[in-house]
């Protein structure tokens, strides 16, 4: 069956008036009581190390409520209407913050043909797409199709489609239309109940380049399954996940093993994480599929 879209969820980030409050608190109040209020109220956290997927999940809310889809909804209107510069995790954002990877890795697909048929995966209603297309060259012709959820591939279709954008419920239909050569997968894999599954399934459809952005990976081969926690500070009640901790060897086998070099590797959005006694880093990697060997011989 074709792969489909697993939930994703917002964590991190504030905006505006929010941030200007918080730089206040923090300058004001003393140091020891700032920290209890940031652990408390502000600071997103993983724990736990859980023997599979339903047993975190039981620890956790999961990802079926409508408070995030009704999130990324509204900060994408805002940017439609030039009220924000960008929406990540459900947040509108007043400037835009730039994920060099992806973009790195988006003009080295399009440097060759000239064109960008990009597949993002758990996209939501299209945001990188929005944040992205200004900063190519206007000669590029972009077609951009997320796979998403069944209700936000609804509302993508009914509020934000348009003839780049596109939205789709499983990876045959978007291979149908696009026919890409870019596969963008940004904080989705942690997501997944089978994350390496999953991305094997992807890999198969034999894009050019694959961008893996905001991907918490620890050292070594081992995963780790926590719980993420979002305080309530971030949308009036707090909200917890089923979260994977990659291992670092294991994902880089993986996409080796899928015929895949990488190009790149670069720190991302949430530098370093704690969960137990491991420390975490959230990475980007720019994968380009490595050429067919030559047939024949001398």
């Amino acid at each position: 069956s074709s792969v489909t879209c697993a939930e994703r969820h917002p964590s991190r980030a504030s905006r505006g008036c929010k941030a200007r409050l918080m730089t206040v608190a923090r300058a004001c109040l003393p140091a020891g009581l700032w920290q209890c209020l940031e652990r408390r109220f502000l600071q997103v956290r993983y724990s736990g190390d859980y023997a599979s997927w339903d047993a975190a999940l039981a620890d956790a809310d999961g990802y079926d409520t409508p408070l995030i889809l009704e999130r990324v909804a509204e900060a994408t209107r805002k940017v439609r209407r030039g009220e924000a510069a960008m929406e990540r995790d459900g947040i509108a954002l007043d400037r835009a913050v730039y994920p060099w990877p992806i973009v790195y890795g988006l003009l080295c697909a399009a440097v060759t043909r000239q064109r960008l048929h990009v597949v993002d995966f758990g996209g939501g209603l299209g945001g990188l797409c929005q944040l992205l297309r200004p900063l190519l060259p206007a000669e590029v012709e972009v077609r951009w199709g997320v796979i998403e959820q069944p209700h936000y591939v609804a509302l993508g279709r009914a509020e934000f489609a348009d003839e780049h954008l596109r939205f789709f419920e499983d990876a045959d239909a978007c291979r149908a239309e696009l026919e890409p050569h870019v596969l963008i997968l940004s904080r989705v894999l942690a997501y997944l109940p089978q994350p390496y599954q999953t991305l094997r399934e992807l890999l198969g459809h034999a894009a050019e380049y694959v961008l893996i952005d905001r991907t918490l990976l620890v050292e070594g081969g081992d995963d780790r399954l926590s719980v993420q926690r979002v305080p309530r500070g971030f949308y009036g009640r707090a909200v917890s996940y089923p979260a994977w901790l990659l291992g670092r060897d294991k994902l880089l086998d993986a996409v080796h093993a899928a015929g895949y070099d990488v190009v790149g590797e670069f720190d991302a959005l949430a530098g370093r994480v704690r969960s137990g006694d491991q420390v975490a880093c959230d990475t980007a990697l720019v994968c380009r599929r490595r050429a067919a060997p030559d047939g024949g011989g001398g």
